[in-house]
């Protein structure tokens, strides 16, 4: 059994409507992995990255994020490293303590670094949005695929412009080969 939690690409769409603006390919009835490998064959790794950000589960997003930065990405900052080991903390033990963690060194970090977003996207997984443990306010169950969408446009400015396309085409695939991984 694969970790899809959707059946058909339009599903995707139907959960983070904000994803239509960014989809240039119509979803329909596809089976999403199908909808990836059409994005792909038709040069447009971006709109896969976006559709995978989200199609994704929250665990395996963040893993991804954190997988492409160290595998794909330039050398870290060491603010961006500290930021980083949150979200990877997080990945190994999903524990509210971690999480409060990536969310610290989120807040804390610069938005314009990729490090911040993998905590972001690992900050965003579940919790409180707010400071008021008295009145928690969950994040909306598609912030992660946000922030997990933008460390990986992040990571594509870093590259050179030559260079982007097969980067995001990589990126893809290894969010298709989590996905078909088998549920521990």
């Amino acid at each position: 059994m694969t970790r899809l939690r959707f059946s058909q690409a339009q599903q995707v769409l139907d959960a983070v409507p904000d994803l239509h603006s960014e989809l240039t390919t119509p979803a329909g009835s596809h089976d999403p992995l199908a909808f990836v490998d059409r994005l792909i064959a038709d040069g447009k790794p971006d709109e896969a990255v976006a559709f995978c950000s989200f199609l994704l589960p929250r665990r395996e997003a963040v893993q991804w994020l954190c997988s492409s930065i160290r595998n794909l990405g330039p050398t870290l900052t060491a603010d961006d490293e500290v930021a980083m080991k949150t979200a990877e903390t997080w990945v190994k033990a999903p524990t509210e303590t971690a999480r409060k963690a990536a969310s610290l060194a989120a807040d804390a970090g610069d938005k314009a670094r990729i490090g911040t977003w993998a905590a972001y996207a690992a900050a965003w997984t579940g919790g409180n949005l707010t400071k008021d443990d008295e009145h928690p306010v969950p994040p909306p169950t598609h912030l992660t695929g946000v922030a997990v969408k933008a460390g990986h446009h992040i990571l594509a400015l870093l590259t050179p412009p030559a260079d982007r396309h097969q980067l995001l085409e990589n990126a893809v695939e290894a969010a298709i080969n989590l996905l078909k991984q088998e549920k521990a």
